[in-house]
C-alpha cells in the first residue's frame, strides 16, 4: 500500500448513504451477557481477513532489531504494507503508539466497506481496544478515527467513541453501563508486539519462542474491526450473524507428571466444553475451532481428544487453526482476531468454537452460535408417500 493518507484513499469507495434526519439518538440499555457478531475484517501477517476471505498461513521472518537473550534475531510475524502516517513522535507519545496508529489508519480504509452492513437509520458506537498508555496518543488516534468516519459520510450514525486498554473480554470491552449506547458497535482491536516491550512481556510470561523455549510463540501484530449488534433488554429484534454469550473460564490445576497427564488435561477441557456447550442444547456441535496456541504435542493432543470425543469428525487440523502458528501472537488483539478467524469462512447456518489454552493454569471458551433458523424438514409428496426403500 502506498504512503498516501487514508483521507486521499476514501474516494475510492462509495460512502454508504445515511440520511441524518432518520438517525435518532438511541441511548438504550442492553443485555450485558450477550452480543451478536455481524461481520468483520482484520489485518494480519498472513494478509487481509474478511467475510468469505481467509488467506493462507503466514511465514515468520527474522527481525532486524529484536533479539533473544543469546543475541539471536527473533522470528516475528509483521503486517505487510501498513499505511505510512504522520509521525506522533513530536507529540510526546510512546514509540509503540506510532505502529498502532499506522495499523488503525490502514484498517479504517476498509472499515468504510464494513459499515455498509449497518442498517440505515441505526446509530453505531466505536470502541478502540489498544494498549496505549499515553492519553495524548489515545486522543490523537480517536480523533483520526472520528475524522475518517466524517469524511466517509458516516457522521450521522456516529455515537460514542472511546478507548479501553485491554481487548481480552469482548463483553466487558463493549458494555455500555447505565448511560446506554447505540444498537450497533464497531469494535477496533489493535496491538503489536514487534517492539522491545512486547518481547519482554512474552519473555516474562515464559512463552517467548527461543532456542531455550522452542515451543513458545513468536511476536506478532494484528488490527481487527468487528461490527456487533447489542441486544436491548426489553426488545425482540430479528437477528442475523452469530450469538456470542460470555466466555466460560476454568482454572486448571497443575498437570501431574507421568503417563496420566494427558488424560487429566483432556478432562479439564471436557468439563469446560460441557459448561459452555451442553449436548442437549446444541447436539450438532461446531464446524470450526480457533485455538490461541498449541505449544506442545501434549496440548495439541488434549484439544484433539476433547473435540473428537465430544464431536466425532471434528479435528483441529482439518476443522480449525492455531492463531500463534497462523500469524504469530497478536497481544491484546487476540480475542477479536480469534472471532474474525472463526466466522470469516463460516457458513451462516454453522457455529464455531474459540478456545484459549496457552496458559497452563487457565482455559477459556467462547461459542459463536448461529442465528440462522434450521431448515424445515421436507414434506412427503403424494408420489413418494408410502413407498418403501
Amino acid at each position: 500500500m502506498s504512503g498516501a493518507s487514508i483521507y486521499d484513499l476514501l474516494h475510492e469507495y462509495e460512502a454508504p448513504v445515511v440520511e441524518e434526519e432518520e438517525v435518532a439518538p438511541q441511548n438504550l440499555t442492553y443485555q450485558a451477557d450477550r452480543l451478536y457478531l455481524i461481520s468483520g475484517i482484520a489485518l494480519t501477517a498472513a494478509g487481509s481477513v474478511a467475510m468469505g476471505k481467509m488467506p493462507k498461513q503466514a511465514v515468520s521472518e527474522l527481525s532486524p532489531d529484536l533479539k533473544d537473550a543469546g543475541g539471536q534475531r527473533l522470528p516475528v510475524y509483521g503486517v505487510k504494507k501498513a499505511m505510512s502516517v504522520e509521525s506522533l513522535a513530536t507529540q510526546g507519545v510512546e514509540d509503540k503508539a506510532q505502529r498502532l496508529h499506522e495499523l488503525v489508519q490502514t484498517l479504517m480504509h476498509d472499515v468504510m466497506l464494513l459499515l455498509s452492513d449497518l442498517p440505515q437509520g441505526n446509530g453505531c458506537d466505536i470502541v478502540l481496544s489498544a494498549p496505549l498508555h499515553s492519553t495524548e496518543a489515545q486522543r490523537l488516534i480517536l480523533e483520526h478515527i472520528r475524522s475518517a468516519m466524517i469524511k466517509g459520510g458516516l457522521e450521522a450514525c456516529l455515537g460514542d467513541i472511546r478507548h479501553v486498554a485491554s481487548g481480552w473480554d469482548p463483553h466487558a470491552v463493549l458494555e455500555t453501563g447505565e448511560e446506554g449506547g447505540q444498537p450497533y458497535v464497531l469494535w477496533l482491536s489493535v496491538d503489536s508486539l514487534l517492539n522491545r516491550a512486547g518481547v519482554a512481556a512474552l519473555r516474562q510470561r515464559g512463552i517467548l519462542r527461543s532456542p531455550e523455549q522452542p515451543t513458545g510463540v513468536c511476536p506478532g501484530e494484528a488490527a481487527v474491526a468487528l461490527l456487533i449488534r447489542r441486544m436491548p433488554e426489553e426488545e425482540d429484534v430479528d437477528l442475523k450473524g452469530w450469538q456470542l454469550d460470555r466466555a466460560q473460564v476454568m482454572e486448571r490445576p497443575p498437570r501431574p507428571k507421568g503417563r496420566n497427564s494427558k488424560a487429566t488435561g483432556s478432562g479439564d477441557l471436557d468439563k469446560l466444553l460441557e459448561l459452555l456447550w451442553p449436548e442437549d442444547k446444541v447436539p450438532e456441535g461446531p464446524s470450526w475451532v480457533v485455538v490461541d496456541a498449541l505449544r506442545t504435542a501434549d496440548s495439541s493432543q488434549e484439544v484433539s481428544n476433547s473435540l473428537s470425543e465430544r464431536w466425532p469428525g471434528l479435528h483441529i487440523v482439518t476443522g480449525g487453526l492455531s492463531v500463534a502458528n497462523w500469524c504469530g501472537w497478536p497481544g491484546e488483539a487476540l480475542t477479536a482476531l480469534q472471532l474474525i478467524l472463526a466466522m470469516a469462512d463460516l457458513p451462516a447456518e454453522d457455529s464455531a468454537l474459540v478456545l484459549n489454552v496457552c496458559e497452563d493454569k487457565l482455559a477459556r471458551a467462547l461459542v459463536l452460535q448461529t442465528c440462522a433458523q434450521p431448515p424445515e424438514p421436507e414434506q412427503e409428496t403424494a408420489g413418494t408417500a408410502g413407498k418403501e426403500n
